[in-house]
């Protein structure tokens, strides 16, 4: 009689060989009490490469029975691992490949919804041509024919109704050349503004020839029709159609003919170039729009490029200037005094740079402007020969250009205004237009001033503020 596999029982000595009546499940061997090993058949998927064999003949000591169903655990684990692994490679494999496939298919999507608004566009300059085109001659026709005999009422009908339909659809206006001219100077936001954090949007500065609606900040990362950009999208269609005629004069005939719907959307339109530019997606250079450089040598930035140079510059600046290595006879750059300097609006203008013809992109001309004080020039240059803390993995070399004749950018917040300290008194005296409050604030009382305008400032918001509420 056979022990149940796997059941503990007394040893036996038998024949001369040690034997347990603890009994190794197949493919080993079964011992009968008599010690004769019986014959066991193999599983069909068993071969003598894969799993240890058994001398079927051949009497095994318990050590040899425990020797052999370990090696047996062993291999079938390593078959369970490779088994493992090849399902998780599979999975992996099937996992980049379908990401492959969707983003072959997103960029593929993209790409003919790009040609066909393209295709749009160009349709609808060809159908207002056409139809512009058409008004003229038949504008000619009628009055050659003015001097011939009067025709009737009923023909007088027909007449007014051939000109309506030979008025350009709501679709082809918007597409005219002078709605998109309209639509690129309202979107005159400085294109993307810069603002600090807890900046308030009521302190941005009005859209151009408005004093009534201010710049938009702009959700880029959302699109035209997420709820954070909508609203403003719409406010400034509204605005377009209401002044649209003081700013681009071509559109007085065209705007009535455009309904609110296409006007939203030519607007909208808008918004997704400006946003595939901020993406950097759009395929066309950010730089110089044409292909030759300047004369100089250097070309103006994009205003996306100049803003992002500039935002880096600052943080750059602030990063050295807050270091704890500053050497003690450059301690004076820390002093608060000096702390309104150190704002996006007071940074050197920027240019592309180009060496024997040719956009060199890991350079950039630095040209600060002709009224900055010496004192301040010295502040920057100071805080520039300080070694970065934390420099970062990509450098764009600076080249020092010469100065450049500007104006002083225009701040709403008070805290955003240079202070007079910054510019040189002979350039404010021959620009007076710049040398207001507007522009200007007076130093502080870090300065020995009796008062301090900033403070004033945000004294005065916070009791609104109270009121408010």
């Amino acid at each position: 009689m056979l022990l149940p596999p796997s059941t503990p029982g007394p040893s036996l000595f038998m024949n001369g060989t040690y034997r347990s009546t603890s009994t190794p499940s197949l493919p080993f061997a079964a011992l009968s009490l008599s010690g004769t090993p019986l014959t066991a058949s193999p599983s069909p998927s068993s071969t003598a490469g894969t799993f240890p064999t058994l001398n079927l003949s051949k009497k095994y000591s318990r050590d040899e029975h425990v020797q052999e169903y370990n090696l047996l655990r062993t291999r079938i684990r390593e078959l369970e691992q490779q088994v493992a692994m090849e399902s998780m490679g599979k999975a992996l494999l099937k996992q980049t490949l379908d990401a492959t496939v969707a983003q072959m298919k997103l960029e593929v999507e993209r790409a003919i919804f790009d040609t066909r608004r393209d295709f749009d566009e160009k349709m609808s300059t060809l159908r207002m041509n056409f139809s512009e085109k058409t008004s003229a001659g038949k504008g000619d026709d009628s009055s050659s024919n003015s001097d011939s005999e009067s025709s009737t009422k009923e023909e007088g009908e027909d007449s007014k109704d051939n000109e309506d339909s030979e008025k350009p659809s709501s679709m082809d206006a918007a597409g005219h050349s002078s709605i998109k001219e309209l639509t690129n100077e309202v979107f005159f936001l400085n294109d993307f503004p810069v603002l600090e954090d807890g900046q308030d949007e009521n302190e941005l500065e009005f859209i151009k020839g408005s004093q009534e609606i201010q710049q938009l900040r702009f959700n880029w990362y959302h699109t035209a029709w997420h709820h954070t950009n909508a609203d403003k999208i719409s406010t400034m269609a509204t605005y377009a159609r209401k002044v649209g005629p003081n700013i681009v004069a071509n559109t007085r005939d065209v705007l009535p003919l455009i309904s609110d719907k296409d006007l939203l959307v030519r607007f909208q339109t808008r918004f997704d170039q400006l946003q595939r530019n901020w993406k950097g997606t759009s395929g066309q250079s950010q730089t110089a729009p044409s292909a030759a450089p300047p004369e100089d040598g250097n070309a103006p930035l994009s205003k996306t490029k100049h803003v992002n140079w500039a935002s880096g510059k600052l943080k750059v600046h602030v990063c050295k200037r807050e270091s704890k290595t500053i050497p003690e006879a450059l301690q004076w750059i820390k002093d608060p005094k000096y702390d309104a300097a150190f704002k996006v609006n007071h940074m050197s203008d920027d240019n592309d740079f180009y060496e024997n013809g040719k956009l060199v992109n890991s350079k950039y001309l630095a040209r600060p402007p002709v009224y900055r004080l010496e004192k301040l020039q010295e502040l920057f240059d100071t805080v520039d020969s300080i070694k970065d803390p934390t420099p970062i993995g990509q450098y764009t070399e600076r080249i020092r250009g010469p100065p450049k004749e500007q104006g002083i950018c225009r701040a709403i917040a008070f805290e955003k205004r240079g202070c007079r300290w910054m510019y040189k008194l002979e350039w404010l005296a021959v620009n007076k237009e710049y040398s207001v409050e507007m522009y200007v604030i007076e130093n502080g009382v870090l300065w020995g001033d009796p008062t301090d305008l900033v403070d004033h400032e945000q004294k005065k918001k916070a009791v609104k503020k109270i009121k408010k509420e």
